[in-house]
């Protein structure tokens, strides 16, 4: 397997995650406000942290898919992840995530990050050759869905009641975006 790859935007720093980004996660998926639309529920315990960790450590050598650790390029503070969840090797295809820390959140990080995840997907990765990438959103998430729109996304439906989280099934919104629509910009 190929060394992990590290992204780097104006800003931002896309690294592999290490042992020690534990803490983090559970900073960040341990928040109500985060949570709230993700497939993951409030994490209640550092394990629960630790273990998607080993998830996220081990998707890129299984080629499962990839996950970056988002820091500020100017101290290294850690701000979120994104990342590939899945490859979909038959059809050329990957669903995108992504959830940073509410500190950071309308300042155009989230935004700075996918679309170089997406610029790797389409055009450097030598894993596969990414045709499509979608990316799920619950209706109410009205700053994702802003994200996807301005990143050049096409909403193609609703899933509904697609997901079950805490007590209710939710539906979800599909975005996409094919390789042909992706604009490159430094």
């Amino acid at each position: 397997m190929e060394k992990f790859p590290i992204l780097e935007t104006e800003r931002l720093i896309l690294r592999e995650f290490n042992d020690e980004d534990a803490k983090n996660l559970f900073a960040n998926y341990s928040r109500e406000i985060v949570t709230r639309y993700y497939d993951l529920d409030e994490m209640k315990d550092i394990n629960e942290a630790v273990e998607l960790l080993k998830d996220f450590q081990s998707r890129y050598c299984e080629k499962r898919g990839i996950r970056w650790a988002i820091t500020l390029k100017e101290n290294n503070e850690y701000i979120g992840d994104c990342g590939f969840n899945g490859w979909d090797f038959r059809n050329y295809k990957t669903w995108v995530g992504y959830a940073l820390i509410p500190e950071f959140w309308g300042k155009g990080y989230a935004s700075e990050a996918v679309h170089e995840v997406l610029n790797y997907g389409f055009n450097e990765t030598d894993i596969i050759d990414l045709h499509k990438v979608s990316a799920t959103v619950q209706p109410q998430n009205k700053r994702s869905k802003s994200l996807l729109e301005r990143l050049g996304f096409t909403f193609e439906g609703t899933l509904r009641e697609n997901m079950f989280k805490i007590d209710r099934f939710l539906d979800a919104m599909v975005y996409s975006m094919l390789k042909r629509e992706y604009k490159y910009k430094k």
